[in-house]
């Protein structure tokens, strides 16, 4: 357990537009931290984590997400945004983000060892002058789970965790609204415009959100494009949103966690009662940062 001197030191303060206050962790250096950044996650329903991936890497994924963004423009797509579903497949650099290790630890530790990549978006987003400071309404992840499950609130079921390969550094950038605390609510809040907070984050950094946190997208209307990656993970036994399509002959090439987390297998039965699950056994690299490449 961190002790409030620790938990000082562990914490930056930031004031981002709005006039909102959001806790912004560095990348956790021992248990202590990551206990500190468990707890926000559990108690707010999202955590930003700055600069988890260090400028190369992060230079790297870049370049990988303009391929992507480029051979969706050649191919006579829309120049307006891009939202490519299972888009693990088209760069080994994001391939490699599924397996990230605080990342991954924190996923472990909230939803347990039986679980895998149930949905991801790559996500471009060039400026757009626009009236409408939002391009996506406001809403929970999950769809029909928030009114098939009788249970209010409904379970958390999946936590998704968002890579920021591009500053955002206020509202109009395209950030992330979010509503601090709504994962606990059994419906969306009334007063959103004195509730919201639009996260401002650093290229690099990563926000992890309970898929209840009701949350919206702020249209990017700054002169930049704004790039994200984003991973949602769940239980196995939960249908996934979208499959991950890999290059002839890279299956092959997978670690046994990593067939876990792409949801690889032919034995429906584990997938609701696991035999063995490689997450079940993994750790962190001990001498390997967080945010190394």
């Amino acid at each position: 357990m961190t002790g409030a001197n620790d938990a000082e030191l562990q914490r930056k303060r930031v004031v981002v537009p709005m006039a909102s206050t959001v806790a912004i962790f560095t990348p956790p250096a021992g248990d202590a931290q990551f206990e500190e950044c468990r707890r926000a996650l559990e108690r707010d329903g999202f955590l930003v984590i700055d600069r988890l991936l260090d400028e190369s890497r992060t230079a790297a994924l870049v370049a990988a997400t303009d391929k992507v963004w480029n051979d969706h423009l050649g191919s006579g797509g829309s120049a307006v945004f891009l939202h490519e579903f299972g888009f693990l497949g088209r760069d080994r650099q994001f391939l490699r983000l599924l397996t990230e290790p605080t990342v991954l630890r924190l996923m472990h530790e909230m939803l347990g060892a039986n679980i895998y990549l149930y949905h991801s978006h790559l996500d471009v987003h060039p400026p757009r002058f626009s009236t409408d400071p939002f391009e996506f309404d406001w809403h929970r992840d999950g769809g029909s789970m928030n009114d098939d499950l009788e249970v209010s609130p409904p379970p958390r079921l999946a936590v998704k965790a968002a890579y920021f390969l591009t500053g955002v550094e206020s509202a109009s950038h395209g950030a992330l609204h979010i509503v601090p605390g709504s994962h606990r609510s059994p419906a969306l809040p009334a007063d959103l415009a004195h509730q919201k907070v639009p996260l401002a984050v650093r290229a690099g950094s990563v926000v992890l959100f309970d898929r209840r946190l009701v949350h919206a997208r702020g249209a990017n209307l700054s002169t930049g494009t704004r790039r994200a990656l984003f991973y949602s993970f769940a239980h196995r036994w939960v249908m996934p949103r979208d499959r991950v399509t890999l290059p002839a002959g890279a299956e092959r090439m997978l670690s046994p966690l990593e067939r876990q987390l792409l949801g690889l297998g032919n034995d429906l039965r584990d997938f609701h009662v696991p035999s063995a699950l490689p997450l079940a056994s993994w750790s962190p690299p001990a001498e390997e940062n967080a945010h190394s490449a």
